[in-house]
């Protein structure tokens, strides 16, 4: 499988997470965004408790970046 990376250069693009200057609110943030992603393909494939998983995984992604902001 292909994972197309933002362009960083883009307005409102997501951090790429291998790199090491990324802050903590960025790395959570980005996750937050895939674990969605990662969700509805999951959910849309059958694959119920992996959604389940992945929403938790999301919330928490968000929760750690709003603590982030602090």
């Amino acid at each position: 499988m292909i994972v197309n990376l933002p362009d960083e250069d883009a307005p409102n693009a997501l951090p790429a997470p291998h790199r090491a200057d990324r802050s903590r609110r960025e790395v959570a943030t980005y996750l937050s965004h895939m674990t969605a992603e990662m969700g509805a393909m999951a959910r849309a494939a059958g694959y119920d408790l992996l959604a389940y998983f992945l929403d938790m995984a999301r919330i928490e992604a968000k929760i750690q970046a709003k603590q982030q902001q602090k």
